[in-house]
């Protein structure tokens, strides 16, 4: 997997930079054991799901289960606070500086799985993504619905057939946008998007 290669050889490159700047054969034994340690789980959670994997139109995400994995991630934020773990592949490099291995913290400081926790993790970042496309959407039927307005008690006949045919186009497009917008899928999305974002705000924050 890309991403998974893209990580080691950055974690790679990290280790042959501090390592010269080690004066202990110890130290440089522990820097050893904590990059591959940080390699090995940034594997085990390419290993367990990716992004290509999830298709969110067909995936159930209940309220408990975003409840419950933002509860863990504060209460992991709080009993590590050098490590963010909202994002897993953040946390496993957060975690290595700190010569510490995520798959442990979470089997033992939580209350998931370290697949659920990947699973999870990977999902609800997908949505937050996915939050901005729903946002622009909504933006630019505004702004084109703003824009059209002013021509509706406007005289157009002075117009040329030109822009008489762009005007009814922009018409057209933005009936268009709409019943997108009025489709049961983007319904979901936003439906989707709208509890992820409420209830990481009213955990999170």
């Amino acid at each position: 997997m890309v991403v998974m290669k893209n990580f080691t050889v950055f974690f790679l490159a990290l280790l042959f930079v501090i390592l010269p700047g080690c004066g202990k054969v110890k130290e440089a034994s522990q820097l050893v054991k904590s990059v591959k340690d940080s390699v090995d789980t940034v594997q085990t959670i390419s290993e367990s799901v990716d992004s290509e994997d999830i298709d969110l139109d067909k995936l159930d995400i209940s309220e408990k289960e975003v409840r419950d994995f933002y509860s863990n991630v504060k209460k992991l934020n709080s009993a590590y606070p050098e490590i963010n773990f909202e994002v897993a592949l953040t946390a496993a490099l957060e975690a290595s500086t700190q010569g510490k291995n995520l798959e442990r913290i979470i089997e033992k400081e939580s209350d998931m799985s370290f697949k659920e926790y990947s699973t999870l993790s990977m999902a609800f970042t997908m949505v937050l993504t996915e939050s901005m496309s729903v946002s622009l959407a909504e933006e630019m039927v505004s702004a084109m619905e703003d824009g059209l307005a002013q021509f509706d008690d406007m005289d157009t006949s002075a117009f040329t057939e030109e822009q008489l045919a762009e005007i009814e186009s922009q018409r057209q497009a933005l009936i268009e946008a709409k019943k997108e917008m009025d489709t049961p899928e983007f319904k979901a999305r936003k439906n989707r998007v709208d509890m992820v974002s409420r209830i990481r705000e009213e955990l999170m924050d």
